[in-house]
This record gives structure tokens, C-alpha cells and sequence, in this order.
């Protein structure tokens, strides 16, 4: 039950989202041999809104099925519109630590008692939050499903919040935290989406500080159960080896009473980037790091699919621009380029691990080419080759009860839209060397460039002329 720093991302990292994990190193072989008959089966693997059956409940809770006969297993996910960024100030970490929690005894369960009844059927149970969304879910065997609806049912609607396994759930999480501050590339990231976000909430970590932790209460629990934990704030969604009619009836039964309004979640805007901003971080850690950062649109925004691919040029597997250009010569270890892009605007991130001598040269191969982008078109070969790398991503991720109901989940819960993932194909494949170039010259801007460096010394890292004249 590990934190996730968000809903969505798109490059070499992982994400959660419509278009999933771009780690996919094997697929030149079979881009180059079978494209046309993988665009194919892409358009029907995007265009799948009839196949998923959705019905409200009286209380306002949205029910989402999608009978896979083929599968002789279940995913139940229950999706909650409650992140980190709906955290109150001072209680950072409350989010994750409702997540633990909700394990940790029902009305009906005891301590370990969830985790031993899903076992006990040959299922699996886990969770995760994000900045936007907790998930908890359950992967069974089809015959089982009425057991694990049951248990997500209780477990989400009737938590106890026990005061003694409170104080030690908070002294598990505040320990993971002390180990995420022993890990250089967690304390990175973390620094780097500080600064990029300075107002915005994305720019607090999910897991909270080990002050903001241990203060929270079984009265702040309570109340953040009441505020957020209501049926028109969640979403359950069931894919695999069922009938739809089965799950709306049991739904209707286990998830009963009035539609509580809930709390609305609060509006907030990053104001807008006019200066660069570095921040250098010396510690003793080999190798070194580096990370360029520019602000981008939301979700919806029309250039998302271009910096996908973008993203997708980068680093979006062995023959792409930075491992080729930079890794293969020696430059940087390893490199990487995503696209955060959650419900409100969000990040481009390119980085680089390195050897701390290398951290100059390897800041001004990453520049040159993020330069090439601007400049150069890209070839036609080469950008089909990213855009069929997303596309092959897409339809492997719905290998998956889990994947499938992910993507619906998501979807369904921040963004109302089941049919968006057929606006993203659309645009996806018409995208064009000129679309390329005009975004990044957009986005690629240096006076909206948040910019880092994690070495020992700081004089391994560029200076300051350096990175203003870039």
C-alpha cells in the first residue's frame, strides 16, 4: 500500500491513466513488421464505451461493469475523489494514512481480519492514493466476487479508526517516510516538484512530513471520512468473469442510505512561471542527478498527445533520443523524459543520472536535445515508431481485469468521460513533425525551467551563467 505521486504519467516511469507505461523495450521488430495490423486492433481497443455498462445508484454512487467472460477472474476497485490535494494544512498525509487504516478494522472485521478473508478465497487486496485519487481493490476468482464486494463494501463505508492502531499505522508511515529520505532519487523528485509547484498542492508529497503525520487524530480520520468517503464521491468498477446485472444488484443491496453531499474539492492555480528556479542538492551519492522541468496543460489539453510523444521520442525505449545520443556514448547513466499530466496543469520532466564529473557535459546533451526538438523535424519513421510505442502500450495494459478497470476508473472518476481515450487515439495519429516542433518550442522555454542537480559538490554542477545562458 505504497503512495503514488500521481494519477498519470507518460514516458519511462510508471502511470496510471489512459496511456499507461511507456516501458515497453522489445516492440521495434514488431512495429516495423506488423504496424497496420496494430493500428487496427488499437482503434478497437480504444473505441470499447459500449462494452462498459454503468448504472447510478440511488445514492448517487456510479457503478461501472465490464463482463469479460474469458477471464475466470475479478478486479473490484472502489475509486475515491480524495487525494493528497484534499488534505487540510497541517495534515498533510491524511490521505495515506485513511488507506492504511481502512484495513485495520471494520464493524464486522478485526485487526487482520480483511486481509485474511480475501486470502482465505484466493484473492488479493491492495491499495494506493495519489494526488486526486484513493483506490482500494481486490483481484479474485469470478466465483468469489460477492465476498470481495462485501469486504470493500465494509471496509470503505464502516472504518473504525481503532486509537491504538492508529498511533502504530502512524509509526509505520512515518518510518516509511525516513526511509524514502534515505533514497537520493525520492528526495529528487520530491525537491523537484517543490519548486516546480509552489502553490498548487501536487507539490506536497502524498505520504506527508513525520510532523504533519503524527498529529493527525481519530478525529481528523473521522472527519476527513465524512467529508470525502460519501457514495457520489466514489466509484465502483468490476471487470472480468460476472454479469453486470449481478454486481448493479449486489451494489444496490451493500451500498444503501442517503446521498450525503460530501465536501466539494477546493479550486487552486499555479501561478504562472516567469523566472528560472534551481535548487542544488549535496549529498553524498553516486551517481549524480539532474532534472529539467516545464510547466504543461491538464489531462484535456490538445497538446497531450503531442507531448506524449514527445516524452515518447526521448526515451521511450532502447532506440530512442537520450539513450542513443547520451547514454549509449557514455554521458549519463541513465535518462528519461514523462508527461505529468493530472486533471489541473502539470509538469515535463527530463533528468539524467550521471557520474558527478559528467554533470555539466551531460546537462548540456540534454539541452542539445531538447535544441534538436525545436529545430529539426522529425522524421516520419521515427515518429511513428514512438507513436505506435504508446498505442502498443495501450492495448497491453488491457491484458489485465486489473488494467481494465484501472483505465475505467480513472477515466470515470476524473474525468466523467468513457469515451476520451478515443479523442486521445484520434489525436494521437495526427499528430505531425510540425506539431512536434511548434510544442516544444512552447513548452521548451528557459525563463519557465525549474531546474536541479543532486551531487556531493557543488562545484560538479553547471553554474548559474550556465544555466541562464542555456
Amino acid at each position: 500500500m505504497k503512495p503514488v505521486i500521481s494519477p498519470r504519467w507518460s514516458g519511462t516511469r510508471s502511470l496510471k491513466g489512459f496511456s499507461g507505461r511507456l516501458q515497453v523495450f522489445f516492440l521495434s521488430a514488431v512495429v516495423a513488421a506488423a504496424s497496420l495490423c496494430l493500428q487496427a486492433a488499437t482503434a478497437a481497443a480504444f473505441v470499447d464505451r459500449g462494452q462498459t455498462l454503468s448504472r447510478v445508484l440511488p445514492n448517487g454512487m456510479e457503478v461501472l461493469v465490464r463482463e469479460e467472460p474469458a477471464f475466470q477472474v475479478v478486479e473490484v476497485q472502489i475509486w475515491v475523489g480524495a487525494g493528497s490535494r484534499d488534505e487540510p494544512p497541517g495534515k498533510e498525509g491524511v490521505a495515506h494514512l485513511f488507506e492504511h487504516m481502512i484495513f485495520k478494522g471494520t464493524e464486522k472485521y478485526g485487526v487482520g481480519e480483511i486481509a485474511r478473508a480475501v486470502e482465505a478465497s484466493g484473492g488479493d487486496i491492495n491499495a494506493y492514493t495519489s494526488q486526486e485519487n484513493t483506490v482500494y481493490h481486490i483481484t479474485i476468482a469470478a466465483e468469489h466476487f460477492p465476498i470481495a464486494l462485501a469486504i470493500l463494501a465494509d471496509a470503505v463505508l464502516k472504518p473504525v479508526f481503532n486509537p491504538g492502531e492508529l498511533e502504530k499505522e502512524k509509526l509505520v508511515v512515518i518510518e516509511e517516510i525516513h526511509r524514502g529520505e534515505d533514497d537520493p532519487s525520492r528526495v529528487f523528485s520530491r525537491e523537484l516538484f517543490k519548486n516546480a509547484f509552489r502553490v498548487h498542492p501536487y507539490g506536497r508529497t502524498v505520504i506527508g512530513t513525520p510532523e504533519s503525520v503524527s498529529g493527525i487524530s481519530r478525529r481528523d480520520m473521522i472527519r476527513f471520512h465524512r467529508d470525502w468517503y460519501v457514495p457520489g464521491n466514489m466509484k465502483l468498477v468490476v471487470v472480468g468473469g460476472v454479469k453486470a446485472a449481478d454486481v448493479f444488484n449486489a451494489a444496490g443491496e451493500l451500498f444503501t442510505g442517503s446521498e450525503p453531499t460530501g465536501k466539494k474539492r477546493a479550486g487552486s492555480v499555479e501561478p504562472p512561471q516567469e523566472d528560472v528556479r534551481t535548487f542544488r542538492l549535496l549529498l553524498d551519492s553516486e551517481p549524480a542527478r539532474m532534472a529539467l522541468a516545464f510547466p504543461i496543460g491538464d489531462l484535456k489539453d490538445p497538446e497531450t498527445p503531442v507531448l506524449d510523444l514527445i516524452a515518447a521520442l526521448l526515451s521511450g525505449g532502447r532506440s530512442s533520443r537520450l539513450p542513443v545520443n547520451l547514454r549509449d556514448s557514455g554521458l549519463v547513466h541513465s535518462a528519461w523524459a514523462y508527461a505529468y499530466t493530472p486533471t489541473d496543469p502539470g509538469l515535463f520532466v527530463i533528468g539524467a543520472t550521471m557520474s558527478r564529473e559528467k554533470s555539466r557535459d551531460a546537462f548540456k546533451g540534454v539541452l542539445a536535445q531538447m535544441t534538436r526538438l525545436q529545430l529539426e523535424p522529425v522524421t516520419h519513421e521515427e515518429l511513428d515508431r514512438a507513436r505506435q510505442r504508446i498505442i502498443s502500450d495501450k492495448i497491453f495494459s488491457r491484458e489485465t481485469v486489473e488494467g481494465q478497470a484501472r483505465d475505467i476508473g480513472y477515466l470515470a472518476m476524473n474525468l466523467g468521460d468513457l469515451d476520451f481515450n478515443d479523442q486521445y487515439y484520434s489525436r494521437l495519429q495526427s499528430v505531425d513533425s510540425r506539431d512536434i516542433m511548434e510544442v516544444s518550442r512552447r513548452v521548451f522555454r528557459p525563463e519557465r525551467a525549474t531546474v536541479g542537480f543532486l551531487s556531493p559538490d557543488e562545484k560538479d554542477q553547471p553554474d548559474d551563467e550556465m544555466i541562464t545562458r542555456a
